[in-house]
């Protein structure tokens, strides 16, 4: 994955129930572009808003929509035994990997949350990107034991936290796959340090803009 990986909103209609074919409307105008992936529902998509049966309606339309084109990421969290069967009925219909967010209950002690994670990836045999963002802001040595997980393949940045990422990133090394993701705002600070991937939000709105960051050069010797 290498430049914008795109986090799709999540129309709802007057009665608050999912506008699915608004849904499927905007992936088809986002598609038109050059990105790299989709992840729906996540924080942009309302993933926290939303039942597991409108959390599945939502994955479905968009691994239809996308046909195989760009890679679709689902989300998964709340807490041990939902994000299982978020991952479950997921992959029943074809993502091709999991975004994994924090349990939703802060501050807890690194055992519990190696736990968490390993007990999502158990239940797949797709690879899993882990989301830091809210109360998780773990330090390299943390990350480090999660990179033990055989399936975890992507870390998204969710802090903006940039001395941290970077202290992260040269405890784990090239194990790991790093995202951007804390701000479209973000980008010059992510480039700067390597990276050549970041989820956009801001995607929706303004996609040929966006989009072109696809053909910025990679630092020498990166791979994609």
């Amino acid at each position: 994955m290498h430049g914008v990986i795109a986090f799709p909103v999540t129309p709802f209609k007057a009665d608050l129930s999912l506008d699915l074919e608004g849904l499927r409307r905007n992936l088809r105008s986002l598609l038109n572009h050059s990105i790299s992936a989709v992840v729906a529902p996540a924080g942009t998509g309302e993933f926290y808003s939303l039942s597991q049966a409108e959390h599945l309606a939502i994955v479905k339309a968009v691994v239809e929509e996308a046909g195989g084109r760009v890679p679709v990421l689902a989300g998964a969290g709340f807490n041990g035994p939902i994000a299982v069967d978020l991952v479950r009925q997921a992959a029943a219909v074809g993502v091709s990997a999991i975004l994994a967010f924090p349990p939703y209950y802060p501050k807890l002690d690194e055992d519990s949350l190696v736990a968490y994670y390993q007990g999502i990836a158990q239940v797949t045999s797709l690879g899993m990107l882990i989301y830091t963002r809210d109360w998780f802001n773990p330090a390299p040595a943390l990350v480090e034991r999660l990179a033990q997980i055989p399936s975890l393949i992507g870390w998204k940045d969710g802090q903006a936290d940039l001395r941290r990422f970077q202290a992260i990133r040269q405890r784990v090394g090239q194990r790991l796959h790093w995202i951007g993701g804390a701000g479209d705002d973000m980008v010059p600070g992510y480039y700067a340090m390597g990276i050549r991937a970041y989820t956009s939000s801001i995607a929706n709105v303004a996609r040929a803009f966006l989009c072109a960051c696809t053909s910025l050069p990679r630092p020498r010797g990166q791979r994609s």
